[in-house]
């Protein structure tokens, strides 16, 4: 013979609570991993070789394919800023495709408060690439309130380099951060 318990709210010692239950089976928990954004571009930008470019993220579309949980992503400066009372660790991530001729050693630069802080780095030494995918690595921050983070790209040489925002309805090119603890 087996126990029911039932409960309409979890609460820790604190009086907060962990989880609740509205009566037909569907749990609300704690916002966990919020603020968050995943962020797209409207469309495909040209940047030119040797040159720090900021990377137009600039849309925070209706077809689930970005997000902004706390409208702390600006889609004019195409930057997240930490909202208050959220300071933590963020975890950053992102993927660009890029065309162009003669691409090398294309880098996904990450920049906090206006300075360049890591990249990475996809070399390439071929005439022409086209769909060349440039992924960021991911980045864990300890951010305080009102950092913020950008995307940027950089090539040192190429012709005709343009970041694509879409091909069709798949994104090409996205980034997204989201806290993930304190």
């Amino acid at each position: 013979m087996g126990s029911i318990i039932k409960v309409n709210e979890y609460k820790d010692f604190g009086n907060n609570a962990i989880m609740t239950s509205d009566g037909s089976g569907n749990l609300s928990t704690q916002k966990i991993l919020y603020p968050a954004f995943r962020a797209n571009m409207s469309g495909n930008q040209s940047i030119s070789s040797a040159t720090n470019t900021k990377i137009a993220f600039d849309t925070m579309s209706s077809d689930n394919q970005s997000w902004d949980t706390n409208s702390a992503y600006d889609t004019s400066n195409y930057r997240f800023t930490v909202p208050s009372g959220q300071a933590g660790k963020y975890y950053f991530g992102g993927y660009m495709r890029c065309d162009g001729t003669g691409l090398n050693n294309v880098q996904w630069r990450y920049y906090l408060n206006g300075a360049s802080i890591a990249f990475t780095q996809n070399i390439s030494t071929g005439d022409s690439w086209t769909g060349f995918g440039a992924s960021s690595y991911p980045l864990i921050m300890d951010l305080s309130v009102a950092d913020y983070m950008e995307a940027w790209m950089y090539s040192a040489s190429g012709s005709s380099i343009l970041i694509k925002a879409a091909s069709g309805d798949a994104k090409c090119s996205s980034w997204f951060g989201y806290k993930i603890g304190t």
